[in-house]
């Protein structure tokens, strides 16, 4: 059994609050297995993790077989924090990242979000029991007036994102053939003046050569990047660049490499880097 610590604060200085808040791995060496975890203790990581705590997982067998096994297995700290919502930042991306709940080498039954996985405000999992009730409560229930009306009200002025929903869901829509013939109808016999089709093309000649001189002007207050959370390349200002300590530049040597690994422990260990050069959470 062994475990180290990489990156981060430093493991033997806790935080303010008097804790240690962490990131870990567990590795079954014999299955090639892992579990990643989020845990803020008052003792030493290097204390702690495959001595006192074996995870927060609701597999027992897994937690025995460590203590009964510690050969088999290896534990990792990944990276230490200032805080335990820091720690919690961390754990989401990289359940998210491996999507560990999907994935048949995770001993994790559930991707970590930043409101929790089917836990109550106090952080306990709800129970079956404790579901049934909730549903039973909600069942039958209805909106007052005063709710309905808001409803009602938000349906008419759709935000933004509700429009852009809705466009896309009439994309590929076929028009009817009444509905053509309309249009048809409502079109024939509109011509364009030479005045107006001499304005239009002068407009559009001035309008073609101001974007262009934009675009040019800001392309070059643009860089080129990789968003390490988002998992996505993405183009953005230079100012954006400074302050988004997600984005990696797409010059980066070791972003190149870590995008065409394709062993997952090789990978781990260039993310990781790749977080700690440019201080993602």
């Amino acid at each position: 059994m062994t475990s180290t610590c990489i990156y981060g604060v430093k493991s033997n200085t806790p935080s303010i609050d008097g804790k240690f808040h962490y990131v870990y791995r567990i590795t079954n060496l014999v299955e090639n297995k892992h579990y990643y975890g989020k845990r803020s203790s008052k003792i030493n990581p290097h204390s702690d993790i495959g001595i006192k705590y074996f995870s927060s997982s609701g597999d027992k067998t897994f937690i025995n077989d460590q203590k009964e096994n510690p050969d088999h297995y290896k534990y990792k700290v990944l990276l230490c924090f200032e805080n335990r919502k820091e720690a919690l930042n961390f754990e989401v991306f990289i359940h998210k990242y491996f999507d560990v709940r999907n994935h048949s080498k995770f001993y994790n039954a559930a991707n970590q979000t930043s409101n929790g996985f089917d836990y109550d405000p106090t952080g306990t999992t709800l129970s079956e029991e404790t579901k049934s009730k909730i549903s039973k409560t909600l069942t039958g229930h209805k909106h007052s007036i005063e709710t309905r009306k808001k409803i009602s009200n938000g349906n008419i002025n759709p935000s933004w994102e509700t429009r852009k929903k809705m466009s896309e869901r009439r994309k590929g829509t076929t028009l009817s053939e009444e509905t053509k013939s309309k249009i048809s109808k409502t079109l024939t016999g509109f011509k364009r003046s030479e005045e107006s089709r001499a304005n239009y093309s002068a407009a559009k000649q001035n309008v073609t050569a101001i974007t262009r001189e934009k675009l040019s002007s800001s392309r070059k207050n643009m860089v080129n990047c990789f968003d390490l959370i988002q998992q996505t390349h993405v183009t953005v200002s230079k100012e954006e660049f400074k302050l988004n300590k997600n984005l990696i530049g797409n010059r980066s040597r070791i972003l190149n490499q870590y995008l065409n690994c394709h062993d997952n422990n090789e990978k781990e260990e260039l993310l990781l880097f790749l977080i700690k050069k440019r201080s993602v959470v």
